[in-house]
This record gives C-alpha cells, structure tokens and sequence, in this order.
C-alpha cells in the first residue's frame, strides 16, 4: 500500500506532534490539526498543512473535511483530547461537556467519513489515542478516563468489523505521558500529575505509528516497557535457581500469561482482549527480565482452571471466567510479591517484587472496572 496524505489531530504538542513528526520523516505529505494558533508554528516547522479546528464543534469537523477536499487520506491519526480534573460535581458543566465532545464526537465526527472512504478504497491505516485510564475508575477525572473507556471499547469493536476490508484501526493505549495535558486539565496536583519518569511523547508515538503501520489492534507502550527496562536494572540478565518463594510467583505468572494468551484467541469482549494482550506482553517481558523462558508450570488448582477454560466455547461467560481467574490469580500474586518485598532472601528478586506490587494494582483497577461493566 502506498502511503501519500497523513492526517493528524492534536498535533500541536505531545504525542501529536510527535505522530505528525514520524509521518514527515516517512514522507507523507501530512495535515495538522489543533485548536490552537500554535498548530500553524508546527505546520512551519514540518512543512505539513494547518487546520486550527476545535474539532468538540461540528465546524470545527467541517472545517477539517472542507480543506481536505476531494483528497483521500491514507494514515488518520485521531490523537486530539482533553481532560479535567477536579470531583465530578465541582465541575463546569461547559467544560464536561467539551471533553466529551472532543475526545468522543469530536473522534467519531472524523472518523466515520474517512473510514468510509478508505473502505470504499479497500485500504488505510487509522489510529485512535485512547489510554490505559480507561480501564480504571477515574477519580477526580471520571469523565476523562470515562471518554478513553469509550476510545478503547469503540477501537478494538471497529477494527473488528472492518476485518478482511484492508482498512485497520490501532487503539494506542499509553500510560502517563510526559505531556502539557496534565497542566491543561488542571491534573499537576494529583499523583499522577506529580508521577516522575512519565513516558516519553516520542516512544509513544513511535510506538503507536508502528503500531498502526503493522495493523496491529491495540498498542500499550508505558507499561510493558517501564516494567521491562525497570527490572532489567534490578535483575542480573543470567539470574537463575530462584528461591522457593520467587519460583511460587514465577508459576504465578505462568498462569497469568497461559490464560490470557487463551483469551487473547477466544474472548470476545473488546476490554477483554486488550487486556489479554496486555497480560501477555507484560508477563513475557518479566519472564526475560528474570533470565527465565515462560512455562507451563503451574499449580493444580491452576492447572485445573486452565483445563476448564479451554474446554469453554467463546463467548460472554468464557469472558467472566477469564477475568474471575485473573483476579484470584493477582491477589494470589499480589500476596506473593508483597510478602517477598519486605522478606525475600535474594535482594534483586526483591526489586523486582517492589516494582510488581503497584503494577498488579494497576491490573486489578482494570479488572474491576471491565467486570462491572460487564455485570
């Protein structure tokens, strides 16, 4: 496929920028869009074309599709969104209502006359920034990570459908991202706003282009790669012979990684199977961080589990199993490692368990909130 027009929203910063940045250094001739005067500085600086649209405004849609005229674009990157801070009920509900309208409407506005034409043509590469918040509670930013839920479910659903037509859609889903959103959302105050060691913009972006380029569904940068590159500081390449507590959570995470690359191929709940893949990728790289290969080692309560999941057909109630056994299995984890990071014998394992506790809270928000919705 020949690539030629590159489209991209909220490119004045961030990952945006970022994204319009590849597409330049790919050759594509390339349109940003912001809804900002500085859209037309980063236009100047990459020799692309400007739109300044405020895209939460069915002008601002109309505008992008007016400049684009009879053009066909063939890379869509739809990465323009906003956030709020602050409880729910002390919001401004005009600004409630321009989150939505950006990060939803203003996404579906755009993507639902391109998609058609690029299925029309048999061919095209859509991306669609949505974030790992979305698969957890929002507290004080409920509507933001409510928005991403929707970006997240309504990607991986699309891509689904559009299966076989040579059009694919790419969910880019990174974690914290060392960005201006925090300040504009008013989200400096809060932990995550105060998180150090927010992923780069431009390991971001380069890996939802990729991504998106492969045709791959979905694309979780921040997590597996923090995970990875932080117990690769802590843990010797050639570690070997765990103790008996470490091996108990290496069989932990066998389970882990089994199951999911069995929901990964048989569940069918959008959330279900981003997560899977999430899974798979995060136990694989902490597999390669111990100096170990993944297994199928596991208990016999596990062993069992595993044997009536691949017994289940697909479906509805396969998908509640595989997350009622994730959840026992990152509580079962979730003990292991804790008990080993205040008393494990082997000092680098016990780096390893500091840093998995928080990342098996992370997972169990996103299993909580995927089971609720769910019912």
């Amino acid at each position: 496929m020949t690539m030629t027009l590159a489209l991209v929203t909220g490119a004045s910063t961030g990952i945006g920028l970022e994204l319009a940045r590849i597409a330049r250094a790919d050759g594509h001739q390339t349109i940003v869009v912001a809804d900002e005067p500085a859209i037309h500085q980063t236009a100047a600086e990459l020799d692309a074309e400007a739109v300044e649209a405020d895209l939460a405004t069915p002008d601002g849609v109309a505008a992008v599709l007016a400049h684009l005229g009879g053009r066909e674009v063939e890379l869509l990157m739809l990465n323009a969104g906003t956030g709020l801070g602050h409880a729910f009920l002390d919001q401004d509900p005009q600004r409630i209502d321009h989150v939505v309208m950006t990060n939803i409407l203003g996404v579906l506005r755009l993507a639902h006359p391109l998609g058609r034409r690029m299925q029309a043509r048999g061919q095209g590469r859509i991306l669609i920034t949505g974030s790992i918040a979305g698969f957890m509670p929002g507290t004080f930013q409920a509507i933001y990570n409510a928005s991403k839920a929707f970006l997240n479910n309504f990607a991986l659903g699309w891509n689904e459908e559009l299966k076989d037509t040579g059009v694919t859609v790419t969910c880019l889903m990174p974690g914290p991202t060392d960005t201006a959103f925090f300040e504009r959302a008013g989200l400096l105050d809060t932990p995550i706003g105060q998180m150090k060691n927010k992923d780069d913009p431009a390991m971001v972006a380069r890996a939802g282009y990729d991504a998106m380029m492969a045709g791959q569904a979905q694309m979780t940068p921040g997590l597996k790669n923090k995970m990875q590159a932080t117990l690769a500081e802590v843990l010797p390449a050639g570690l070997t012979a765990p103790d008996a507590d470490m091996q108990a959570i290496l069989m932990g995470g066998n389970f882990s990684l089994l199951s999911s690359r069995a929901a990964a191929d048989k569940g069918t709940d959008p959330a279900v199977k981003a997560f899977a893949a999430l899974e798979v990728a995060e136990q694989e790289a902490v597999a390669r961080a111990f100096g170990a290969t993944p297994s199928d080692q596991v208990t016999p309560e596990h062993a069992a589990l595993l044997e009536q999941m691949t017994a289940m057909e697909p479906g509805a109630e396969f998908d509640r199993q595989y997350l009622a056994a994730q959840m026992q299995g990152h509580e079962q984890l979730r003990a292991l490692h804790a008990a080993y990071a205040e008393n494990g014998q082997n000092p680098m394992a016990r780096g390893a368990s500091i840093v998995g506790v928080p990342a098996i809270d992370s997972h169990m928000s996103m299993l909580r909130a995927i089971s609720e919705r769910m019912g």
